[in-house]
């Protein structure tokens, strides 16, 4: 099973402290998320490559000063290997995930529920990436 990983750059504004950013992305814009699958039915009806209902949602912070910022929201989501078996599908599931990893910013049933208007006062997007995981490794001891 790969996973396909959209990455959600932010730079916080300067009056924001850490800490209060961290919390309201855990307990704001996190648990909202649910949302999005009933806003756009090919989640919700299965309808796509990748397994968007069982995301995994992860925030990263970097201790080094970046300009563009130095905080990620990490997107993964499963994909069966046969779906990524040759360049034109992996090209299908890179289409799709740059599709649906806008949506978890952009869609909401209302401008209360849309991440993109909950983050506003608290940071700029900087940049939107996807990727396609080609290889994996886990140590175990």
């Amino acid at each position: 099973m790969a996973k396909v990983v959209g990455i959600h750059r932010f730079a916080l504004k300067p009056e924001i402290k850490s800490a209060d950013f961290e919390e309201f992305m855990r307990t704001k814009v996190f648990p909202g998320l649910g949302v999005v699958p009933h806003v756009d039915k090919t989640i919700s009806h299965e309808f796509t490559i990748a397994n968007w209902l069982h995301t995994e949602h992860l925030l990263l912070r970097s201790n080094q000063d970046d300009k563009d910022g130095n905080y990620l929201w990490m997107i993964t989501a499963d994909v069966a290997d046969d779906k990524v078996s040759t360049e034109e599908a992996r090209k299908a599931v890179g289409q799709e995930a740059q599709r649906i990893v806008e949506e978890f910013f952009e869609l909401g049933s209302g401008e209360n529920t849309i991440a993109a208007v909950k983050l506003r006062p608290f940071a700029t997007r900087t940049s939107l990436a996807t990727f396609l995981e080609m290889g994996h490794f886990k140590f175990e001891n």
